[in-house]
């Protein structure tokens, strides 16, 4: 009897664990791109900057490419940029996630933008408007681009 309590509960401990871990996909998506940025000079000095920052590497995930991005102060201000789908498979959604510091490094806004029907081939402007943080308080920002919804995942998990 006592065998048989023991092997129930193991089997209902690891059941558990693995629904922890096969959740909501805390950070774990199939195509995901994160990269930190700082307002550029010339969005510095003047409130409407076009200046876009671009790599000759520009970051990918399984096809998704971040082709530049910019932050601005004109408006709300926010950040902007291009993102192609240069995979293989259409995407249902696709999202833009924007976090915005100050100059000690504190959170001091989020923002976001997204789309349905990414098919494979095109290329989406995005624009995550920072309707609740003075652009002017902005010193760096991180943007993350992810292919999934969920209001119950930070797709900051696992950035710095």
């Amino acid at each position: 009897m006592q065998r048989r309590r023991v092997l129930v509960g193991m089997g209902s401990g690891c059941a558990g664990l693995l629904a922890g871990c096969l959740g909501a996909g805390e950070g774990k998506y199939a195509r995901r791109i994160a990269i930190n940025g700082s307002p550029t000079a010339a969005a510095t000095e003047t409130t409407g900057a076009t200046e876009f920052t671009e790599t000759t590497d520009a970051p990918t995930s399984q096809g998704l490419v971040l082709l530049d991005h910019e932050f601005y102060r004109d408006g709300s201000g926010g950040v902007r940029g291009r993102t192609a789908n240069r995979g293989d498979v259409d995407l249902d959604f696709i999202a833009a996630h924007a976090r915005f510091f100050d100059r000690s490094g504190t959170d001091i806004g989020r923002a976001s933008d997204s789309q349905s029907d990414f098919a494979v081939g095109e290329t989406w402007a995005f624009d995550a408007q920072a309707l609740d943080t003075d652009p002017a308080n902005v010193a760096r920002y991180q943007l993350v681009l992810i292919d999934q919804r969920s209001s119950e995942v930070d797709p900051f998990a696992s950035t710095s």
